[in-house]
């Protein structure tokens, strides 16, 4: 079981070229990121707001920025 940083995400990320493919990944590792005070890098991807909204829920992240 490897774990993932939220940087080394974002570089996955930047392959990927929809908000639905991104989120995919995002709950195939979201339990292995280490670092998810560093997940606005990740939220940053997102084009839209829903899937930002998302992507903090599977985070645990409850502020917005």
């Amino acid at each position: 079981r490897d774990l993932v940083r939220s940087r080394g995400l974002g570089d996955v990320y930047k392959r990927q070229t929809w908000d639905d493919e991104k989120m995919k990944v995002l709950r195939m590792v979201s339990n292995r990121i280490v670092d998810r005070e560093n997940g606005k890098e990740i939220i940053k991807t997102l084009d839209s707001l829903f899937k930002q909204d998302d992507a903090r829920k599977i985070l645990g992240i409850t502020n917005q920025w």
